[in-house]
């Protein structure tokens, strides 16, 4: 059974993937992947999840999603923070694994049902248009794009925080590999006509509070594989 495992105990360290080394920076991070990964050796792209606990009046969860092949490691000038993407390349199993691991950080099981959304806003076709996706994007994403406001106030949209969650068909098929995507940028960045919210790089943080993450979850569970092919036959 896949599950989300520190570095170190799959055999990787910081220092491998040029994330910051204990005690320096983000020291508070511990940085996860899945262990169906091959030896460092063999291995030819690796998710990354990072994931600091904060406690202040109320549990508040950094997390930072990062995807990064042997290619990019190859490069003297690849550093996480302006280079890594912003993405989860998924299998079906490793989405139910990234989903269990979630729960453990609630501390609870959360049901697979209708819930009344806060945080996350979905966005249809012409809130696309306005953040810069093209016609061609907005036919891939529509529809499954949300945008996660922490306090629910949808006057307080700067930065903007995007999700694209996982989708499993894809011109009428069911595929085996899906992205989950996560994009953080100012309003301001809009005016450039050129501008691609999912094309930015560099690894960010996302915070949860408990209530958030878990609306998370249940987006996620709306959004696996089982799901789409439930869908896909009915």
């Amino acid at each position: 059974m896949i599950s989300l495992k520190p570095l170190e105990a799959v055999g990787y360290n910081r220092v491998f993937f040029r994330l910051p080394e204990e005690g320096i920076l983000d020291k508070e991070f511990t940085y996860y992947t899945f262990d169906n990964v091959y030896p460092p050796a063999f291995a030819n792209y690796w998710n990354i999840i990072g994931l600091r606990y904060r406690r202040m009046n109320v549990p508040l969860f950094d997390i930072q999603m990062m995807y990064v092949d042997d290619d990019e490691l190859s490069i003297d000038e690849f550093h996480p923070a302006q280079n890594a993407s912003r993405f989860l390349w998924l299998q079906p199993a490793e989405l139910i694994a990234l989903i269990q691991f979630l729960e453990e950080i609630v501390g609870k099981n959360l049901l697979n049902e209708e819930s009344t959304l806060h945080s996350f806003h979905l966005l249809h076709s012409e809130d696309l248009a306005r953040l810069n996706f093209t016609q061609m994007e907005r036919d891939i994403y529509k529809e499954n794009c949300y945008l996660y406001i922490p306090d629910g106030d949808m006057t307080n949209t700067d930065p903007i925080n995007l999700f694209s969650l996982p989708q499993w068909t894809q011109r009428g098929k069911i595929v085996q590999g899906t992205m989950l995507n996560f994009a953080t940028f100012d309003r301001q960045q809009l005016v450039n006509p050129n501008f691609r919210p999912l094309q930015l790089r560099g690894l960010t943080t996302v915070t949860f509070t408990q209530q958030a993450l878990e609306e998370f979850i249940i987006l996620l569970k709306h959004h696996t594989y089982e799901a789409a092919l439930r869908a896909f036959q009915s």
